[in-house]
C-alpha cells in the first residue's frame, strides 16, 4: 500500500525543498477541511513555488476509506484532516509514512506531532465549558472533572459520544488519569445530563441560552459565530444558507433567471435556513458544475460535523464513495448496507443492476421513507441489515 504524509508535512517539505519546481510539478491533497478556508493558503503556495495543487474534498472518514480502497494506486500525496483522533486512525491503518524535517520540528512542539513523524499538527482548537451567566457564577467552574460531581446533576449538555471531538477528549483523559478514573468520570457526567445528547456544538450552546441546561462543552469557534451574529434572525439565517451554497452574490436575482443548477442550490439553501436536524436530498449533484459540487460536499461535511443527519439518494457512485458514511443499495428491497468500501463492490453492483432489469425501481420518496423507517431504533448495521431482510 502506498504511504501518505499527513497535514503540514508534504506541504512544508515541498515549500522548503523545491526552489525551482520541475515542469508540470503538482501535489495532490485529500482534504477534509472546507476548501473555501484553505484555498487562499494553497493559492499563495502555488504562486510562490509554481507547484500546482489539486484538491479532493470529502468527509474525513470517507477519505480514509478511499485511501484504503485505492491502495498503491492512490494519487494522493497529502492527507489534510481534522482532529488528532483521525490522524491516529490513519497511522494505525498504515496510510502514513514518517518524515523527519528540522523545519517542521522547530515550528511544531513535540506534543502536537507524532513521535514517529507520521503526522504534524497545523492548528489548535479549544473545547471550553460554556455556561449561563445568569445561572452559574464563574467561581463555581473549575475543571472538566468537576462536571461529574453532584452539584451539576441535570445541568449539563453535550453532543453524542460518537463525535470525534468527544472521543479525542476522552482519550486525553485516559492518557492523564487512566482508564478506570476516566470511566468513573464519564459515568458521573452522563448522570448529570440535562437531556439526551443531540445536535452539534452550536445546539449545545443554544440549549444553554434557552435554559435547557446550565453548562455545555463546545469548541470556541461555534460560540464566536453565535456571539458575533447581528441576529436579525431570519435574514441572517437566509444569508448564511445562501453563502453556504455559493448563491449569496445572486441573492437579488429572480428565481426564473437562474440556471437549473443554481435553482437547486437555492432550494437547498431554503432547507438549510431552518437549521434542520435531518436533511433529505434527491440527486443533489445533478446539474451542478465541479466547483458547485465541491462546495456542496464541503457544506454536507460541515452539517454532519454539527450533528445534522443527511440521507440522500443518488446514482452517482463517485459522490457516494466520497460523501457517505453508510450506504444502502435499494431496488425494491435492501441489496446491501454498510460502509462504502463494503457495499460498492462488483458483486453488489452487478446484483443491483441485474435486479433493475427485472424490477421497476422504487419511487425516490418511497425509498427514503422506507429507509428512515427501518433505521429508526436500530442499534447497529448488523441489526439494520437483519431487519431489512427479515
Amino acid at each position: 500500500m502506498m504511504k501518505l504524509v499527513s497535514g503540514a508535512v508534504a506541504l512544508g517539505l515541498v515549500a522548503a525543498l523545491t526552489s525551482t519546481p520541475a515542469p508540470g510539478a503538482e501535489v495532490n491533497i485529500y482534504s477534509a477541511r472546507q476548501e473555501v478556508l484553505i484555498k487562499p493558503l494553497l493559492d499563495a503556495f502555488e504562486a510562490e513555488t509554481g507547484i500546482e495543487v489539486n484538491i479532493v474534498s470529502g468527509k474525513a472518514d470517507a477519505l480514509l476509506q478511499r485511501l484504503e480502497r485505492e491502495g498503491i494506486n492512490s494519487p494522493a500525496d497529502v492527507l489534510l484532516t481534522v482532529d488528532a483522533g483521525r490522524l491516529v486512525r490513519a497511522k494505525d491503518k498504515g496510510l502514513l509514512q514518517p518524515v523527519r524535517s528540522a523545519a517542521l520540528e522547530a515550528a511544531i512542539p513535540s506534543r502536537y506531532r507524532d513521535a514517529d513523524g507520521a503526522w504534524y499538527g497545523l492548528s489548535l482548537r479549544a473545547r471550553p465549558i460554556i455556561y449561563a451567566t445568569d445561572r452559574v457564577a464563574p467561581g463555581e467552574l473549575s475543571t472538566y472533572a468537576a462536571l461529574a460531581g453532584p452539584a451539576w446533576r441535570g445541568r449539563v449538555c453535550v453532543r453524542s459520544s460518537n463525535n470525534i471531538y468527544n472521543q479525542s477528549m476522552l482519550a486525553a483523559f485516559v492518557d492523564h488519569i487512566g482508564e478506570a478514573e476516566t470511566e468513573a468520570w464519564a459515568k458521573g457526567l452522563v448522570a448529570n445530563f440535562a437531556r439526551k445528547p443531540q445536535g452539534g456544538d452550536r445546539d449545545q450552546i443554544r440549549a444553554v441560552a434557552a435554559g435547557e441546561c446550565d453548562v455545555a462543552l463546545a469548541n470556541t469557534y461555534y460560540l464566536a459565530r453565535l456571539v458575533t451574529s447581528s441576529n436579525a434572525e431570519d435574514r441572517e439565517a437566509a444569508a448564511a444558507a445562501l453563502e453556504r451554497v455559493g448563491m449569496y452574490p445572486l441573492r437579488r436575482t429572480l428565481i426564473g433567471e437562474l440556471s437549473g443548477g443554481q435553482r437547486r442550490r437555492v432550494l437547498l439553501a431554503r432547507a438549510l435556513a431552518h437549521g434542520p436536524s435531518l436533511l433529505l436530498l434527491d440527486e443533489p449533484m445533478a446539474g451542478l458544475d465541479a466547483r458547485a459540487q465541491h462546495r456542496l460536499l464541503d457544506t454536507m461535511d460541515q452539517l454532519q460535523s454539527e450533528g445534522t443527519t443527511i440521507v440522500l439518494s443518488t446514482h452517482d457512485l463517485s459522490c457516494v464513495s466520497v460523501c457517505a458514511g453508510q450506504v444502502a443499495c435499494l431496488n425494491r428491497k435492501l441489496i446491501a448496507f454498510g460502509e462504502p468500501s463494503q457495499v460498492l463492490t462488483e458483486e453488489v453492483l452487478n446484483k443491483v443492476w441485474l435486479l433493475r432489469k427485472v424490477l421497476s425501481p422504487m419511487n425516490t420518496v418511497e425509498a427514503m421513507e422506507f429507509l428512515l423507517d427501518k433505521m429508526s431504533g436500530t442499534k447497529s448495521n448488523k441489526e439494520f441489515f437483519n431487519m431489512m431482510n427479515g
